[in-house]
């Protein structure tokens, strides 16, 4: 969800809202994203992957010795793949519908959430 409102992407925002809901994540976390280093909503395990996720995704930020290792710490390293598969492809589907201005289908609404 973090990756999609970076990258502009409402399609994605939509879709995502979804499925974090059917996954049973609280509807609080959601509008928290945006200002989420400053939320008691995270642990550390998640607020880990949404600092990576930020590195991965944001120009200007890359993903330090420091980073991977709070990721580490977090992660076993085969398990680090799977966010970074998820990161990627989240990149990759974002861009593509921003830059095409693929619009919501309704899956789910949410309040938007101001981005910093």
């Amino acid at each position: 969800m973090r990756i999609s409102r970076l990258n502009g992407c409402a399609f994605r925002v939509d879709l995502n809202s979804a499925t974090l809901l059917k996954r049973g994540i609280p509807i609080a976390k959601v509008p928290a994203l945006a200002a989420w280093r400053g939320s008691e909503l995270f642990d550390a395990r998640e607020a880990a992957a949404l600092d990576y996720g930020e590195a991965v995704t944001l120009t200007g930020r890359e993903v330090d010795d420091a980073l991977f290792r709070r990721l580490g710490a977090q992660f076993e390293p085969d398990a680090v793949i799977e966010p970074t598969v998820l990161i990627a492809f989240q990149n990759l589907s974002g861009k593509f519908n921003a830059a095409l201005a693929v619009p919501p289908r309704g899956f789910r609404r949410l309040p938007p959430a101001r981005e910093e």
